[in-house]
C-alpha cells in the first residue's frame, strides 16, 4: 500500500540515522588533493600517507614516529605492504625519514617541498650523469701504456 509506511524501512532508517550520528562524532583525516590525485601513487601509498598524517602531532613540524606495525594495523594492511608503500613514497618524494638508534622519524613533504625535492633529485642526477660522461671521456683519451 502506498499510503502506509513500511515498519521495516522505518526501523532501518532509524538505525542508519544512529549510525550516521556516531560516525559524525568521530575524527577526520584530511589527505591533500595533490596526493589523492597523483597518478603515480598506488592505493597503498596513499593509504600509508594518510596513516602518517594520522600520527603527526599538531605542533610536530610535520614529523611522526609510529612503529611500522602500528601503521600497518591502522591502515589494515601487512607490515611488508607498509614498508613497500613507504619506499614508494620516499622514491616519489612524498615522505622522508631519519633513522635513530631504536626507531625512525617520518616526515611528510608539503606540495612545495615535494616539488623542491623532485627538482633537487633531477639536478643531482644531471650532475652525476655529467661527471660519469666526463670520467668516461677522460678514460678514453688516456694513452694506453
Amino acid at each position: 500500500m502506498p499510503g502506509k509506511p513500511d515498519p521495516l524501512k522505518a526501523s532501518l532508517n532509524k538505525k542508519n540515522l544512529e549510525h550516521k550520528k556516531q560516525f559524525l562524532k568521530g575524527h577526520y583525516l584530511i589527505i591533500p588533493e595533490v596526493v589523492i590525485t597523483d597518478p603515480d601513487l598506488t592505493v597503498y601509498e596513499k593509504l600509508v600517507f594518510g596513516g602518517l598524517l594520522h600520527y603527526i602531532r599538531p605542533r610536530g613540524k610535520g614529523r611522526c614516529n609510529p612503529k611500522i606495525e602500528s601503521l600497518a594495523a591502522l591502515c589494515g594492511i601487512s607490515v611488508r605492504s607498509v614498508k613497500r608503500a613507504l619506499e614508494g613514497l620516499y622514491e616519489k618524494c612524498w615522505v622522508y625519514w631519519v633513522r635513530t638508534r631504536s626507531s625512525s622519524w617520518y616526515g611528510v613533504y608539503s606540495k612545495e617541498g615535494h616539488d623542491q625535492a623532485i627538482e633537487r633529485i633531477a639536478r643531482d642526477r644531471e650532475a652525476r650523469a655529467k661527471e660519469s660522461k666526463e670520467a668516461k671521456e677522460a678514460k678514453e683519451t688516456q694513452p694506453d701504456s
